[in-house]
């Protein structure tokens, strides 16, 4: 699977699990979130959820793991909180 079909599923399983996940309720309204990293040869997009209360103030985050842009898999790092599944 190449970067952006990952990362693409990434994100549509990631919007899924701000509504559907009944683990993630730490705020009120909540944004997928992605973040480029890049350090010589390595290159990654962590994502994570946002939590906001009503009237926007940020409450936390829920890590997801990062997509490795070099090899376009989803890994699932100790950092993370929950695991997207993705194959």
């Amino acid at each position: 699977m190449t970067y952006t079909e990952t990362l693409k599923k990434a994100i549509a399983k990631a919007e899924s699990m701000t509504t559907g996940n009944i683990y993630i309720n730490l705020g009120i309204n909540r944004k997928v979130a992605t973040k480029h990293w890049e350090k010589d040869e390595a290159k990654r997009t962590y994502i994570r959820i946002d939590c906001y209360t009503l009237h926007g103030n940020y409450k936390g985050n829920y890590k997801l793991g990062y997509v490795d842009e070099v090899t376009g898999e989803y890994v699932f790092d100790r950092s993370a909180e929950f695991d997207l599944e993705i194959k």
